[in-house]
């Protein structure tokens, strides 16, 4: 996944159909009608460089323990796909609250994100990138070769596809201050998979050029 924040993964749950609020808020708590996320850090260990969220699937008394428990399968499902390792608690009746709860919890690496932009257009939802450069002849020579671009997207359903532009393009990866720019970009390939939580994209592109910048 990238930085983690409580808003980025309230956001991922909410695109993935599951609603989500950042837990103690400073504001009145609004009364619970259905099963909601609330998001907290758990725990944050620089030594093993990982950050552990903390999700509390809460539901009402008259929707019972089930729907929480399956409202909690569904955002452990939406966090692993962001690189998440995810272990779900067991259900329990809080009777103060007169709630259900289901305690998950997910552990990201805190490493630095990378970004992928297509014609100057952040692509949101990529999760994966990969290039390479085949030599076109025996003796290993890549000058002049194009580079051969995967990149992936893990879309949620009900969200507007990302299928982006299709002339030529310029394609920046950027991580951690350094960007990698990829000029005379053609998209070659899609592929679209549907999945429980939304539609994998996979596309492939030939660039002509790389060019790092900082």
């Amino acid at each position: 996944m990238g930085t983690v924040s409580i808003s980025l993964v309230v956001a991922m749950l909410s695109a993935g159909g599951v609603r989500a609020e950042a837990a103690f808020p400073a504001e009145r708590i609004t009364r619970i009608l259905t099963p909601v996320a609330a998001v907290s850090i758990g725990q944050v260990d620089q030594s093993k460089g990982t950050v552990t969220v903390l999700v509390e699937i809460l539901g009402p008394k008259e929707s019972g323990g089930y729907a929480c428990q399956q409202k909690a399968l569904t955002a452990c499902d939406i966090l692993a796909e962001s690189g998440a390792v995810c272990r779900q608690g067991k259900c329990e009746f809080l009777n103060k609250s007169n709630v259900f709860r289901v305690p998950v919890e997910a552990v990201f690496s805190a490493v630095e994100a990378f970004t992928v932009a297509v014609g100057g257009r952040t692509l949101p939802y990529a999760c994966g990138f990969s290039a390479q450069q085949k030599a076109s002849s025996a003796d290993g020579d890549l000058q002049g070769v194009p580079w051969e671009i995967t990149v992936e997207e893990f879309i949620p359903w009900g969200v507007q596809d990302t299928q982006g532009v299709t002339e030529a393009f310029q394609l920046d990866l950027c991580c951690e201050g350094k960007t990698e720019r990829y000029e005379d970009c053609t998209w070659t390939e899609v592929r679209r998979v549907a999945e429980q939580n939304g539609i994998r994209q996979i596309r492939k592109a030939k660039a002509m050029s790389l060019i790092y910048t900082s």
